[in-house]
């Protein structure tokens, strides 16, 4: 299945949404320890926050003043961009329960199945990279991994 968007309105909106979720996000996010200051901590992300509205407000007028392209979507290679998007969710949730080796194993071999690789010889190798990553990241770099 084929979604058609028109480009310049379908991006107004979600830049204008960004801008408000922004907007009422930011007093939350950034605390402020002298209140009475014209410019804080706050004033150049509320700028940006604003720019970012403006924009959006430019691209809907734009939209609606002349002839706007349409973007298509097909349906099916997006849901396997999602698709892929979950497993690296489901990394970074696993990482600290499982471990690296075991987490980073699931997200290389996961990833080689996704994209369709029938050759072994990359299954070796990311399994190989991911060993020789904890050895170094373990005993030469000295950091330690979950």
């Amino acid at each position: 299945m084929v979604i058609k968007l028109p480009s310049n309105l379908t991006s107004g909106c979600l830049c204008l949404v960004a801008a408000v979720f922004l907007w009422l996000v930011i007093p939350e996010q950034i605390s402020l320890i002298n209140n009475n200051a014209f410019i804080d901590a706050r004033f150049v992300p509320k700028i940006l926050a604003a720019v970012i509205g403006l924009c959006g407000m430019i691209l809907v007028a734009q939209s609606r003043m002349s002839s706007d392209r349409y973007l298509k979507f097909d349906l099916a290679t997006e849901l396997r961009a999602l698709r892929y998007v979950v497993v690296v969710i489901a990394f970074a949730y696993l990482l600290p329960v499982i471990g690296f080796i075991p987490a980073s194993l699931l997200l290389g071999l996961i990833t080689l199945l996704l994209s369709g690789c029938r050759k072994r010889n990359y299954y070796l190798i990311v399994t190989g990279l991911v060993f020789f990553l904890y050895a170094v990241f373990s005993f030469v770099l000295q950091i330690r991994l979950p």
